[in-house]
């Protein structure tokens, strides 16, 4: 096994987006990767949080809040952090009645 760590990529700030979300803000923080497990695994962070309103539920997360690690290469592959958190929430809310009869965001 190949570990590599990067501190100085550990330690920057994330990256801050905030998108509105069937009616919900949203904030994304992003750490692109900073650790490398086996060559073709390089690990970032991703949290979702919303803040408008304070702790709403999204159908990821019943606090308004997650945080998870995730492979770089998949949120590329997705269009950017924005795209994969846009997919990400589409995908959970299609298995749910509740959030099925919620209208979807309009650009």
């Amino acid at each position: 096994m190949t570990e590599s760590f990067d501190p100085e990529a550990f330690r920057r700030k994330p990256d801050r987006y905030e998108i509105t979300w069937r009616g919900i803000t949203i904030e994304i923080l992003y750490k692109p990767p900073f650790a490398r497990f086996y060559v073709e695994h390089p690990i970032g962070t991703l949290q979702v949080k919303s803040i408008e309103p304070n702790k709403a539920r999204l159908p990821i997360t019943k606090t308004g809040h997650v945080s998870r690690v995730v492979q770089g290469v998949d949120i590329e592959a997705q269009g950017g952090p924005v795209a994969y958190v846009l997919a990400w929430l589409e995908f959970e809310a299609a298995k749910s009645a509740k959030w099925r009869k919620r209208p979807p965001s309009t650009p």
